[in-house]
């Protein structure tokens, strides 16, 4: 059996419920809380950002990673990793073509258990997995990512704004 987990602000009850009903921090505002940058400016096409879905993924840490991020944002007062049971397993549009399988939206999801809250990463945990499942902004090579993740995370996990490490390049 195939377990999914999701990385988000700790909940009451047993279903996991998209932002558009519960008003919750949406993955959008977790990237543009971290990075600085808006969906459109990292280059992703708005409806692939849904808040009236959940995503889960096969990916504990990936999942870790975000109930992480979501804390460091002050959208919520710690990160929760949730295990949950899936009703659709509709691709998710971002991650399908580089990591097929690994993550679905869902209209909503079973909380089958709470697995670590709050959730605490070290700045090589965070960045291993921001550097395995992150496609670069438009400008940027993995290359750079991996070149600046030290600074990034260190500053990240700080609280620091890192929002110059990602200003558009000059064209």
């Amino acid at each position: 059996m195939v377990s999914w987990y999701h990385g988000g602000p700790p909940i009451r009850g047993r279903w996991l419920l998209p932002p558009s009903v519960t008003g919750a921090p949406t993955a959008a505002d977790v990237f543009a809380g971290v990075f600085g940058a808006s969906v459109r400016e990292a280059g992703l096409e708005p409806d692939r950002a849904r808040p009236d879905r959940v995503f889960l993924t096969t990916a504990k840490q990936l999942a870790r990673a975000h109930a992480f991020m979501l804390a460091t944002t002050g959208r919520a007062p710690y990160g929760v990793l949730y295990e949950c049971w899936p009703v659709t397993c509709e691709p998710d549009p971002d991650h399908e073509e580089d990591f097929p399988g690994v993550c679905v939206q869902e209209p909503f999801a079973t909380i089958v258990r709470v697995i670590e809250q709050p959730v605490e990463m070290t700045s090589a945990a965070l960045q291993r997995v921001l550097m395995r499942y992150t496609t670069p902004l438009p400008g940027y090579t993995k290359a750079d990512l991996i070149a600046q993740g030290d600074e990034l995370v260190a500053r990240l996990v700080a609280g620091e704004d890192v929002r110059p490490q990602f200003a558009p390049r000059p064209t």
